[in-house]
């Protein structure tokens, strides 16, 4: 069936407001990060073009979201991208300082680690299950066991590595069992609720996305 110019005008217009919801200030701020993370792949571990171009990854992930909601240029495109751009930052830094840890972190650190990555992964399955979502989370904790695990690198060799570790550790545990309780108790999927005691979202169009993830659809 042939297209007629009005349908193609109106394809074009939205395809435009798409890529207008992509290519954004914070989306592009956030892409500094996933570049700087894959550039630490080849920078030597605590050398101090490592620790410089690791600390402007970190001051992008606190910039990129306050840009987001002084433009009102939030989206769930972009609370996904920022996901992705801290698992790869802190997976490229995590084996990159790896060597280090293991000969100077305590044994017991480890063993938090793998119980806290489990409860993470829970996190992910339960609003998978039961909203159909990708979590791509951002509560008060999260942001708390994000700085405190941006700050883990700068305590090891000093050698504070078993406290930098336990306070993130503590932090990411606290995180995901709200987590785990404040979407079990939802009957909807809010992605901008800041808290287990916070019962509106702090994003625009946040009806619209609690209403989405009751529909167990995406945005």
């Amino acid at each position: 069936m042939a297209l007629t110019a009005e349908g193609a005008g109106k394809g074009g217009v939205q395809v435009k407001l798409q890529w207008e919801k992509i290519v954004t200030w914070p989306n592009l701020i956030t892409s500094i990060r996933i570049a700087g993370a894959v550039a630490l792949i080849w920078i030597l571990p605590f050398s101090p073009l490592f620790y410089g171009v690791y600390l402007i990854c970190g001051l992008s992930d606190g910039l990129d979201g306050m840009v987001a909601r002084l433009t009102k240029q939030t989206s769930d495109f972009g609370r996904l991208l920022d996901s992705v751009a801290d698992l790869i930052l802190y997976s490229v830094t995590f084996l990159k300082i790896l060597p280090a840890m293991v000969s100077l972190l305590s044994r017991w650190i480890w063993v938090w680690l793998a119980a806290a990555v489990i409860l993470r992964l829970m996190v992910y399955i339960l609003i998978a299950v039961k909203f159909r979502k990708f979590a791509a989370t951002h509560t008060w904790l999260d942001k708390l066991s994000s700085i405190l695990v941006f700050l883990v690198p700068f305590t090891i060799i000093p050698g504070y590595g078993d406290w930098g570790c336990g306070l993130a550790l503590l932090a990411a545990t606290a995180a995901s069992l709200e987590e785990l309780l404040m979407f079990g108790a939802s009957s909807s999927y809010d992605p901008g609720r800041r808290s287990l005691f916070q019962t509106k979202c702090g994003y625009p169009k946040c009806s619209s996305s609690a209403s989405d993830g009751q529909q167990g659809t995406e945005a």
